[in-house]
């Protein structure tokens, strides 16, 4: 399994054909800073200081939230 790092999120990969923006879904929270979501896109780690501070499972969470992404591949 191989990782990929996104230093910024290219605010056009999540994306709908209408151009609304289609938040991901927590599936996983590993701690105050990463947390494992959901899109339509795939499973992806997002990671920015205290952004699972609170979350919990299902909550939405939007690209400007995001510092860093992590995606299998």
């Amino acid at each position: 399994m191989r990782i990929l790092l996104w230093k910024q999120i290219l605010f056009g990969c999540f994306l709908s054909l209408k151009g609304e923006e289609q938040p991901m879904q927590v599936i996983a929270i590993l701690n105050h800073n990463a947390i494992i979501a959901k899109s339509e896109e795939g499973e992806w780690v997002l990671i920015k200081k205290g952004i699972g501070f609170g979350r919990k499972i299902g909550d939405p969470i939007n690209e400007r939230d995001v510092e860093s992404v992590y995606q299998k591949i």
